[in-house]
């Protein structure tokens, strides 16, 4: 999910950024509990982010070749190595977009393996010094009781505008290491918000554990943007019902009129492929 809150969008609505297997959805709301789908943002696109800049909004997601993303449905030896990009597109009214503009291609080692090439879930945040910072998941992992590709690792490129040029760091950030029993298995994504002395971070790490892979959302904080701290505990771990499995990535906004952060997340509830399902929900917080 991608959120714009109402005191930042063009019709005091919320509004919401979410993809399926087609394409990234377009959805608005009048109290950010019941949702209205509008109209299809962008076709073979997913993992979005929205960041208000130059009187309107840029629209930040992963891109892929048509079709790519159905056809990861195919058992393993079928499938072709997958392939992937951040682009962006712009819009003034939320409803109307631009063309793809590409901004990072997977074009490090640490990106690429016989799975494919990839690069996703963009985070774009101003740093203190007035560069960008893109935030971004990297490389793939297969998810051996689920069937399909999560990321390796999190890297981060900077820039002096949104729109790039983008350099990358030349290793990720984060990665998996077997020693880190919450992190012994793929990255996943990060969202960043910048604060008074730092950032914060919140990412859904995916594990292994007791027999099956899972995922949680953990709460990070850093000085300097690059050396990252994990709380011990997560923030939001997988439990009952819609949300058995894998709790994944999310997004964070200050909703002004509130005045209280809302948290954004997608969970799943089993984990073959064939049997999952994905849902959005919901976390607030008043500080």
């Amino acid at each position: 999910p991608a959120l714009v809150m109402p005191a930042h969008s063009p019709d005091q609505q919320w509004h919401l950024f979410a993809h399926s297997a087609w394409a990234i959805h377009h959805f608005s709301s009048t109290d950010g509990l019941q949702w209205h789908e509008q109209d299809i943002a962008c076709w073979n696109a997913m993992r979005g982010f929205v960041l208000p800049a130059d009187g309107g909004w840029w629209l930040y997601y992963e891109a892929y070749p048509a079709f790519a993303l159905v056809r990861t449905a195919l058992p393993q030896a079928l499938r072709s190595p997958w392939k992937s990009w951040i682009a962006r597109r712009f819009s003034r009214d939320l409803q109307n977009w631009g063309d793809e503009q590409i901004m990072l291609e997977a074009s490090l080692p640490w990106q690429q393996n016989a799975l494919g090439a990839a690069v996703g879930n963009p985070c774009v945040v101003q740093l203190a010094d007035a560069r960008w910072a893109l935030y971004y998941s990297g490389g793939l992992v297969l998810i051996p009781d689920c069937g399909f590709n999560e990321p390796y690792g999190i890297g981060r490129a900077l820039a002096d505008s949104p729109a790039g040029p983008w350099l990358a760091e030349p290793e990720p950030l984060l990665k998996p290491n077997a020693a880190d029993a919450a992190l012994n298995l793929s990255a996943g994504a990060i969202k960043v918000l910048r604060t008074r002395d730092g950032f914060v971070g919140f990412q859904n790490a995916i594990s292994w554990q007791d027999g099956h892979s899972t995922s949680a959302i953990y709460l990070l904080w850093s000085s300097d943007g690059l050396l990252w701290q994990r709380a011990e505990q997560p923030l939001l771990a997988p439990s009952s019902g819609w949300q058995r499995s894998h709790v994944y990535a999310c997004d964070v906004r200050f909703n002004s009129q509130d005045g209280r952060w809302w948290l954004f997340y997608n969970a799943r509830d089993d984990w073959p492929m064939d049997r999952g399902k994905e849902a959005i929900g919901a976390l607030t917080a008043s500080s």
